[in-house]
């Protein structure tokens, strides 16, 4: 895993809008899986994030989530969540 921690926080509010409707795609699993991964695999470098205006959208997304019905889905969903939760900025 890169560290990266610069002062200011990296933005991404287009990703997270981009996998949104993969990760809210309610009839393929593939979808959402792909669309989890998608944000993990920005957020696991680490650092500061902004999420803008779609962070609301995210977490509602993510609530709703964890509890899906495959199992596999539901680790992926509450990795995803603790990323988020570690990436937000103190303020």
């Amino acid at each position: 895993m890169i560290k990266i921690d610069s002062g200011k926080p990296r933005d991404l509010s287009l990703e997270v809008q981009k996998a949104l409707p993969l990760i809210n795609d309610n009839s393929k699993r593939k979808k959402r899986k792909e669309g989890a991964e998608l944000l993990s695999s920005q957020l696991e470098f680490g650092g500061k994030i902004s999420f803008g205006n779609s962070l609301g959208d995210l977490l509602s997304s993510l609530k709703a989530h964890i509890n899906d019905t495959n199992k596999q889905l539901i680790k992926v969903f509450v990795h995803l969540s603790g990323l988020v939760l570690i990436s937000l900025p103190d303020k």
